[in-house]
């Protein structure tokens, strides 16, 4: 290339990896982060655990849009975890993302605490997974009001972790709670109903 004065431009420098990733980091968190759902996807953990660590450092290195990932991305990095049986980490990871989601009061933070408190029962901590039930369960009134099915949806799976922690009279408020909201908003054909029917029976 031709300069003004006749004379050939010295040619420009080549950005290595390094120099481009100190540039703007976040260019590639979110391709790195779909490559790691991919691969969760695919039944190979380990490698999407490489590609969302590799995302989270680069996260936090960026700009505030890319710290917005930061849930997500470690939401990914916990699957991936617990798909390899490396449950402490996963328990790590998810009490992050929870503790993220609550600075923020993001609307996925229910789903987050469901997520955490199913780690703790399969690391034996169901009586600590239950004051995340909880929570879940009143965030999900607060979100979907008492006439949703997706509130009914919450009651039931509480119930189910109360029932396996031996909670029995509060099984069965939430059984009878869910079997409420499902007799007013739900299908009446749905197999939902008489199965709460039947578990009501055992009490």
């Amino acid at each position: 290339v031709n300069d003004d004065a006749g004379g050939e431009r010295p040619p420009r420098p080549r950005e290595t990896l390094e120099e481009f990733l100190d540039r703007d980091p976040g260019l590639l968190v979110r391709p790195l982060a779909r490559n790691g759902l991919r691969l969760v996807n695919q039944g190979e953990p380990a490698m999407a655990e490489r590609m969302y660590r590799f995302a989270l450092g680069l996260c936090e290195k960026g700009t505030e849009s890319q710290l917005a990932d930061l849930p997500s991305i470690l939401h990914g990095l916990t699957q991936s975890l617990v798909d390899q049986g490396k449950m402490e980490d996963a328990r790590v990871s998810a009490m992050r993302e929870v503790a993220i989601r609550e600075s923020k009061a993001d609307p996925e933070l229910g789903t987050a605490l469901e997520d955490l408190a199913i780690i703790l029962e399969q690391c034996g901590q169901a009586l600590e997974a239950l004051p995340l039930w909880r929570r879940k369960v009143e965030l999900d009134r607060e979100r979907f009001g008492l006439e949703d099915e997706r509130f009914a949806a919450s009651l039931i799976d509480f119930s189910h972790v109360l029932l396996r922690t031996g909670s029995i009279p509060e099984a069965e408020i939430q059984i009878r709670l869910a079997l409420s909201v499902q007799e007013k908003v739900g299908d009446p054909e749905n197999v939902i109903i008489p199965e709460l029917l039947c578990q009501l029976a055992l009490f």
